[in-house]
C-alpha cells in the first residue's frame, strides 16, 4: 500500500535531513524549523593562563565580552575588542557545541600569529581553550612551547 505524502511535507523534511541539526515542529497551520544558533554577546572569565615564557604583559588578555556571528549552518565568527583576533570556524549544532575556530593577526606586535579557540559552545555557554601563538610564531624561550593559553568560560548576555 502507498502513502501519499504531501509534497509541501516532503520538501520539509527533505531540508530538515540537509540541515542535520534542525529540528521540524508541526504547528496547526504549517511547519516550522527550529535550528540551534549560538551566536550573541559572551561575558568572558578567565579561569586561569598557561604562559610559559611569561608573554601575557605584552599580549594582553582576551577582552571581557566577545561577540559570535552565525556565519551559516555550523560556520561562525568570534569578535572582541583588541587584543582580540577574529576567528572563524566550526561551531557543532548538534548535541556536543564542539567548537573549532582560528585565525592569523598580530599579538604582542609580532604579525601572522596563528590564535585559535577549542571547545564548546552550546545552549548560550562557552568553555574551553583561547590560544595565541598556536603555531609557534611567539619567540621561543627556551622551550617547544611559546603559545599562551586562556582557559575561559562564559555565558550569553
Amino acid at each position: 500500500m502507498a502513502i501519499q505524502v504531501p509534497a509541501r511535507l516532503l520538501a520539509l523534511t527533505a531540508f530538515a535531513s540537509l540541515t542535520a541539526h534542525a529540528q521540524v515542529v508541526d504547528f496547526s497551520d504549517g511547519f516550522e524549523f527550529i535550528v540551534p544558533d549560538e551566536a550573541g554577546t559572551y561575558n568572558i572569565t578567565i579561569e586561569s593562563v598557561i604562559d610559559p615564557c611569561d608573554y601575557r604583559d605584552f599580549t594582553g588578555e582576551p577582552p571581557m565580552l566577545i561577540t559570535i556571528a552565525r556565519l551559516g549552518p555550523d560556520m561562525y565568527r568570534m569578535t572582541g575588542n583588541a587584543p582580540w583576533v577574529t576567528l572563524s570556524g566550526i561551531i557543532d549544532e548538534g548535541d556536543t557545541g564542539a567548537a573549532s575556530l582560528s585565525g592569523m593577526g598580530t599579538v604582542a606586535g609580532f604579525p601572522n600569529v596563528l590564535c585559535t579557540f577549542s571547545g564548546t559552545v552550546i545552549g548560550g555557554t562557552l568553555a574551553g581553550t583561547v590560544t595565541w601563538g598556536a603555531g609557534n610564531e611567539l619567540p621561543s624561550c627556551g622551550g617547544s612551547d611559546s603559545s599562551v593559553k586562556f582557559i575561559i568560560t562564559g555565558t550569553r548576555s
